[in-house]
């Protein structure tokens, strides 16, 4: 049976140590400010160790530590790509990272490898990529909808678990107390990020916990306040015939969003996307911090009547 990493896994804010982060990253190094990875495996491999990473801040403090100008670092609601953070980490401003002797540069979804020894002409090439090699591909995250679904396959995402409401108050981590109203949102949801390499797909399951706030023209965007966030879930999933159980408990005292990882598949040599079955239970509680306790919610789901 092939082995799959699982989110068995206590998700405490000292979960990392100092020591484990400075491990990442040992393996690799950035040439150009563009990652290197020996091969396909390897980026995955890399892709997965950054979940252990549970936060945007998180991600962009490690970049920032190996002088690595990441597009999450950089990125704006003007340019905003429909993918998770690890990924975006993982590739720089021009969504370029290198494998063995390619330069490997995204371009709306499809991944392009480059021989390095034509880096001098990379621009050029770049206005013809029907001309490049095509090597991959990554399925954009779709926007959430109304069709709930249990069952993840490629760039699948169900939002269900959302409450919308009116924050009065903050105090952010070491700062003062304000007064602060507006119109927010909780939402809790899941996730699948596949992404291939040379005929050989990667799937990677989430749970993500995150805010949001009603801008003026009535959208909702990413929100920042730092909040209380327990995690509480268990569950199992079935992919490629296989079922496997998982269990996430953890607590974040101060933390803006949270993206836990539920499963890594190994790579799957097929022509067509495989899906995640899911069923989990249990309970996720969000509050801001120094909010009115009445704006504290949980979504929880038990085994006659799950979450997913």
């Amino acid at each position: 049976m092939k082995k799959i990493l699982v989110g068995i896994v206590i998700l405490t804010i000292f979960f990392l140590s100092s020591c484990q982060k400075e491990d990442i990253g040992k393996s690799n190094q950035t040439i150009e400010s563009r990652l290197k990875f020996d091969t396909a495996d390897q980026f995955n491999q890399y892709y997965k160790e950054l979940s252990q990473f549970y936060t945007k801040e998180e991600l962009t403090n490690w970049a920032e530590n190996k002088n690595y100008n990441s597009y999450l670092r950089y990125e704006t609601e003007d340019n905003e790509l429909p993918y998770s953070d690890i990924f975006k980490t993982l590739i720089n401003w021009n969504k370029e990272f290198e494998i063995g002797e390619n330069i490997i540069w995204l371009n709306e979804g499809i991944m392009y490898a480059i021989p390095k020894s034509q880096e001098n002409e990379i621009e050029q090439l770049k206005l013809n990529p029907n001309q490049l090699e095509a090597i991959g591909d990554i399925v954009p995250i779709q926007e959430n909808n109304s069709n709930r679904t249990t069952r993840f396959c490629a760039g699948k995402r169900d939002s269900r678990h959302q409450r919308e409401f009116h924050q009065y108050s903050y105090q952010p981590c070491g700062g003062s107390f304000s007064n602060t109203t507006g119109k927010r949102k909780y939402v809790h949801e899941v996730l699948n990020e596949s992404f291939s390499f040379y005929g050989a797909r990667y799937s990677n399951l989430y749970l993500k916990v995150k805010l949001e706030y009603r801008y003026r023209n009535r959208k909702w965007k990413s929100a920042g306040e730092h909040r209380k966030i327990d995690i509480n879930v268990y569950g199992d999933f079935q992919v490629v015939g296989e079922t496997h159980f998982f269990n996430i408990n953890g607590s974040f005292d101060c933390s803006r969003d949270v993206t836990a990882l539920i499963v890594s598949h190994p790579p799957y040599y097929s022509a067509s996307y495989y899906c995640f079955d899911l069923y989990m239970a249990g309970a996720i509680t969000q509050q801001i911090k120094g909010d009115s306790y009445i704006n504290r919610w949980t979504s929880s789901g038990s085994f006659s009547n799950p979450l997913w």
